[in-house]
């Protein structure tokens, strides 16, 4: 007759209280746990057969909230637990975040998964000054340089592969590759217009111009594309989103000056999420707002006790988590829905 051997296990919450984790024998070799967790942080369930703990048990569980600030991450640098330079924030394939960090003149590789971070310094580049960041599908990194007023390409270790713009761009903001054409699409804050390039440099065509009427733009700060090449571009001064096909005629617009909900002061980051939501760093009200793709308001993503101080850049996660670049903190935010 087969010995019965005893599986226990227990989960420790982040208050290092314990809570009961039922075991089902599932009688075909397997068992199941269940639990029901009431805190928001890192738990660690173990597991024991016997008195043995099974292999790689503890195991640590990070519980998020269904919506609402999941985490804050602050800088790793020797003189500060802030970032105190933050800018333009772009989502890697892997688990990284990749961050402007003027403070730093580089860009620094935050996990989100909990580990270390590595930056990229460009030493042998005079007056650097990173604004905002976009990632091409073969993992090249493509960078606004304010400091020199280029675009600079670098692979993931900070291997310089080439740069472009100088003489054209006036004042490089927010960069985005549009996955339908390949093409990279850099706003310009000083002329008042979106340049596009190939990946390798060469200009294609820009549009745009000073002004308020349709098509036209007043200091635009960032730019985003959805999978179906539509580009969305936050002009700032206009208080508003203008929506471009991905040859820069003009689509529609939404959003105007205001605090309620759809309305915006200073958009500033703009991102798109797989289901085509926009999401906006509404800066001058300390917010990030959500829109369906034609630009109707959906929600307010975080929450109205005031955290957020001057929200610059904004990305969205695979599943769909969005991360802020907290300027005004000097931290990064992510928050679930």
């Amino acid at each position: 007759m087969a010995q019965h051997v005893k599986v226990k296990a227990v989960m420790k919450t982040p208050d290092g209280n314990t809570q009961k984790v039922e075991v089902k024998d599932n009688e075909n070799g397997t068992m199941t746990l269940k639990t029901r967790v009431k805190e928001v942080g890192e738990h660690e369930l173990s597991v024991t057969v016997g008195r043995k703990p099974v292999q790689r048990s503890p195991v640590r569980i990070k519980v998020i909230p269904a919506n609402g600030l999941a985490c804050k991450i602050r800088g790793k640098l020797q003189t500060s637990n802030n970032f105190c330079g933050l800018w333009g924030i772009a989502k890697m394939k892997t688990t990284d975040v990749l961050i402007c960090d003027a403070d730093i003149q580089g860009l620094q590789f935050v996990s989100l998964a909990g580990g270390g971070s590595k930056q990229i310094q460009f030493t042998n580049i005079e007056g650097f000054y990173p604004n905002f960041v976009a990632v091409s599908l073969d993992d090249n990194i493509l960078i606004s340089d304010f400091g020199n007023k280029q675009i600079i390409v670098c692979d993931e270790n900070g291997k310089l592969i080439r740069y472009f713009g100088q003489g054209r761009i006036k004042f490089p903001g927010g960069i985005a590759i549009n996955p339908v054409n390949g093409w990279v699409y850099i706003v310009d804050q000083n002329i008042h217009c979106v340049h596009i390039y190939d990946q390798d440099g060469n200009h294609i065509k820009s549009f745009g111009s000073n002004g308020s009427q349709e098509g036209q733009f007043i200091r635009p700060f960032c730019v985003c594309i959805n999978t179906i090449g539509n580009v969305y571009v936050s002009d700032r001064d206009n208080h508003r989103i203008q929506v471009f096909n991905g040859d820069g005629q003009f689509l529609f617009t939404f959003g105007c000056k205001g605090s309620v909900d759809g309305q915006m002061n200073d958009p500033y980051g703009i991102a798109v999420d797989r289901h085509g939501n926009v999401y906006v760093a509404d800066n001058g009200n300390n917010r990030i707002m959500k829109y369906e793709s034609h630009g109707r308001f959906v929600s307010r993503v975080d929450d109205a006790s005031g955290q957020l101080n001057s929200p610059i850049g904004v990305c969205v996660t695979d599943d769909d988590r969005v991360i802020v670049s907290d300027r005004g903190n000097g931290c990064i935010r992510m928050y679930a829905q």
